[in-house]
């Protein structure tokens, strides 16, 4: 356990004064350390082969009582005492590891008393290190080691159970894993779940998962009983609840069985319709059947079809919208009993062709009042209705059109806005605001520093989910993935419960467990080897292990092993602790007397040599005579930050530039924040001001870009020509923050989308035209110039230019002369009488900064005069 001493005293004959050889049997510092490290490295290898010879020894059963023990927790393995069973394996190896330990102690008590002997010879060393074999022999000859557990049994024995078995429940508790549960929200209780309407799988998961091991924690001592009811409550009620896997499974299987439901009634139907089909031909045929019947059964074959149809279609809305394969088959979608003749009655519940008809006109009053409801807006910017809403409407509404529900358009009209009342906008938009201020008001003091920071970062990613839901469900689910994922952040009072030594907490055992015996030795090693004046024992062992409790987590406690052995490394002098008081105090004095927000680098450079200073065994705030002036200056700078961000939000009312003004405002609070983040809950008011002028923003900004998109063209009459306009509008929605783009309208959206490609496609069918021109040209000489001309095949582009190239040399060294919209071009400059010049011409058109060439025309050619 304390292979560390070993390390050091290694170290320490390294660094030892070697004596002159002709000393030979002169024993020196390093030689005692070196030899009463191998024994007791020796010694402890015979107490671990006696614990394992042991433990081997033990037999072991699996008690699989259930009404006894373990609840439905995985059955532990028991050591058989007579004929009950006495220990778990796990309390019998927790006993084992304690006896090691405590051989550990006596060993390195042992060892430490051989290398402060002094001895000087080899003899006397001799007689020092039998001490350590006298420590540790009792734990390995004449059946020690077990000896030494069956004292722990029966001194103990109870209290390792207790811990092995509360370790086993909590571990079943611990397993189960929240996140494998959905986020979303049920909208009708389930029963068999435990589900109430509100509630998510993991929501649920995560809140039984709490209440659990907060009653879990309350066992203490002697109650076993409680610690497994408490497990075996959580672990049935857990066992009822679907994980995301199960439903992706249930789903699938229901998903199969209406697949299944739909095929057979589709089937079901063609062969009724055949059969029927031939009865009425057979009835029509026979000469025997009157006129009256002949046009009876003609009505009926007319109709046939389209009844059918009908009827199958409102059985499929019927299938698609159960949620339960019970449901499924509870509809009834065909009697196979019946004959085709009944094929309206028996099978369907439909007498006649008439009463289809009456529900197909039903259901199109409510589609057309569904295809209104989805355009209304509320403030001709915001749908009025919530993303999916008037679709999951309609369809409830549907299916009880056609089972018979709603007999009329006004009775299915009301029913279909009574469903949609709870799903405006505006009532999300109140639903997001009252979420996402419950979240943002988040209590920040019950976490320290660094948890507060992750509570916060939590918050703002939450919040802002929150604010882009477009649907009532999107914000429920976010507010139960907040809940969750808060949910494992530790408070303060948690980790002081982790930390407590009485009733003793996860962490606090495991620093006992597992470092408190080494880093003990570790400070006692460095008082044996240095006679400086340090801070005292007793407080450098007390500061190591106030610095491995900052631990949050049994991983990082042991990240922190290394730094604890730092703090002792570097142990300061008392003169040296002195000099840095000296430091602190000068860094404090030069805070400025009269406090502003200009003196915020000097208060926290004072601020963090304090915390410096402390971090430092054996110090105090009374050290630092001028500590209290730091912690007035810290409260005045704190003051007056709040105060500049309630001013600068207040300013915004009035600012010529808001968006500034916001952006100022937005800063400081998010600083404030930063720097002070269990109390932000003091900027209340102040981000409600903040908050309410950056929506006024996004609104403005929203309503700017839908008046933008307003202004574009149907989708069916953009030329290129609109470019500008779509590009820019395209520009300024992208520009917008999250929030504000919810503002826009999915129709604007969808508007905007079409026209981007429908001028993509108008781009490109106008650079494909200009691409596939022909061009002629020819020239002409006089005196002085040259004039060329050209003639274009092609369909007219608006905006076409041409380019006209010049060489004296056929197929090389053209440049650019010209570009004209005209097809004419008058060359009079560097032209050379007697020389040849070349001439072609191509066409090009530009369309949103690109350009689109036609291909070069023939080469025109003249001698200059």
């Amino acid at each position: 356990m304390k292979k560390l001493l070993t390390v050091l005293l290694a170290a320490a004959m390294v660094l030892t004064y070697s004596v002159p050889a002709v000393f030979a049997d002169t024993i020196t510092q390093a030689d005692i350390a070196n030899q009463a490290n191998a024994k007791a490295q020796s010694e402890m290898s015979n107490v671990n082969a006696a614990k394992t010879l042991y433990l081997n020894g033990v037999t072991y059963t699996k008690n699989t009582d259930s009404t006894s023990l373990d609840y439905g927790v995985e059955y532990a393995e028991f050591a058989l005492g007579g004929t009950t069973y006495t220990l778990s394996k796990a309390a019998v190896e927790a006993i084992a590891a304690d006896v090691v330990a405590n051989a550990q102690t006596d060993v390195n008590a042992a060892q430490v008393s051989v290398i402060n002997s002094n001895v000087t010879d080899s003899a006397s060393l001799a007689v020092q290190l039998a001490l350590i074999t006298a420590a540790a022999s009792p734990y390995y000859t004449s059946n020690g080691f077990a000896t030494k557990v069956a004292a722990k049994v029966t001194a103990s024995g109870d209290s390792y159970e207790f811990a092995a078995s509360k370790a086993r429940y909590l571990a079943a508790i611990n397993a189960v894993d929240p996140t494998k549960y959905s986020t979303t929200v049920v909208t009708t209780a389930v029963p068999a779940e435990g589900l109430a309407v509100g509630d998510s799988r993991q929501s649920k998961v995560a809140g039984l998962k709490a209440d659990a091991l907060t009653a879990f924690n309350a066992a203490t001592t002697n109650t076993t009983a409680k610690a497994k009811k408490v497990a075996t409550d959580f672990l049935s009620a857990v066992g009822l609840i679907q994980t995301s896997a199960q439903e992706a499974a249930a789903t699938q299987n229901l998903a199969t069985v209406k697949a299944n439901a739909v095929k057979d009634l589709t089937n079901y139907a063609d062969n009724a319709y055949r059969a029927e089909k031939k009865i009425l031909e057979d009835t029509i045929a026979n000469a025997s059947t009157s006129a009256a019947d002949k046009a009876t059964a003609q009505t009926k074959l007319n109709a046939l079809k389209a009844n059918i149809d009908s009827i199958v279609a409102m059985k499929t809305t019927q299938i698609n919208a159960a949620t339960t394969t019970t449901e499924v088959t509870a509809i009834a979608i065909v009697d196979t009993t019946a004959t085709a003749n009944t094929l309206n009655d028996a099978i369907y519940g439909i007498t006649a062709q008439g009463a289809v008809t009456a529900k197909d006109a039903i259901a199109q009053a409510v589609k057309d009042q569904a295809a209104l409801d989805k355009m209304t807006t509320i403030d001709g910017i915001t749908l009025k209705y919530q993303d999916g809403a008037v679709d999951e409407a309609l369809a409830a509404t549907l299916v009880k059109v056609y089972d018979g529900t709603y007999t009329s358009s006004t009775a299915a009209l009301q029913a279909m806005a009574s469903a949609l009342a709870t799903k405006t906008n505006d009532q999300l938009v109140t639903q997001k605001k009252s979420v996402a201020k419950t979240i943002s008001d988040t209590d920040l003091s019950v976490y320290d520093e660094t948890r507060a920071a992750e509570a916060q970062k939590l918050i703002d990613e939450y919040v802002a989910k929150v604010n882009a839901a477009t649907t009532s469900k999107d914000v429920t689910d976010a507010k139960a993935a907040f809940d969750a994922a808060l949910a494992k952040v530790t408070t303060i009072a948690q980790h002081n419960t982790m930390i407590a030594s009485s009733p003793a907490g996860s962490l606090y055992t495991e620093y006992v467990n597992k470092y408190k015996a080494m880093l003990d030795a570790y400070v006692d090693y460095y008082y044996t080897t240095h006679t400086v004046a340090t801070p005292a024992r007793d407080a450098v062992q007390a500061a190591v292990q106030a610095y491995m409790l900052k631990a949050y987590t049994t991983d990082e406690m042991a990240t922190r092993v290394a730094g604890a052995k730092s703090l002792v490394d570097n142990l300061k002098t008392d003169a040296a602790l002195k000099s840095a008081a000296a430091d602190v105090v000068t860094a404090i004095n030069a805070i400025d007397k009269n406090v502003t927000l200009a003196s915020k680098a000097n208060i926290v450079a004072a601020g963090n040599a304090m915390d410096s200073y402390l971090e430092n065994p054996g110090t105090a705030q009374t050290d630092v005579s001028n500590y209290s002036v730091l912690i007035a200056a810290k409260a005045t700078l704190k003051a007056l930050e709040n105060a500049n961000v309630n001013t600068l939000a207040n300013a915004i009312a009035t600012a010529t530039d808001k968006a500034a003004a916001v952006k100022a405002a937005t800063d400081a609070y998010n600083q404030y924040v930063k720097d002070y983040p269990t109390s932000k809950s003091d900027l209340t008011v102040a981000k409600a001001t903040i908050d309410a002028a950056q929506t006024a923003l996004d609104k403005a900004d929203a309503a700017a870009v839908s008046d933008m998109i307003g202004k574009l063209p149907a989708a069916d009459k953009v030329t290129a020509a609109d470019a500008d306009a779509i590009n820019a509008a395209a520009k300024a929605y992208d520009a917008l923050d999250d929030a504000a783009k919810t503002l826009v309208t999915d129709v604007n959206k969808a508007k905007l989308d079409l026209c981007q490609k429908a001028l993509s496609a108008a781009i490109a069918a106008q650079a494909k035209l200009v691409q596939s021109y022909k061009i002629t040209a020819s020239s002409k000489a006089y005196k002085g110039k040259m004039i060329i001309k050209w003639t274009v095949k092609g369909t007219a582009v608006t905006g076409v230019k041409y380019q006209v190239w010049r060489s004296t040399s056929k197929n090389t060294g053209f440049k650019k002369m010209f570009t004209t919209s005209a097809k004419k071009y008058t060359n009079t400059k560097n032209l050379k009488p007697g020389k040849v010049y070349y001439y072609k011409v191509r066409a090009f058109v530009t369309v949103d900064g690109v350009k689109y060439f036609s291909d070069w025309s023939n080469k025109a050619f003249r001698t200059a005069k």
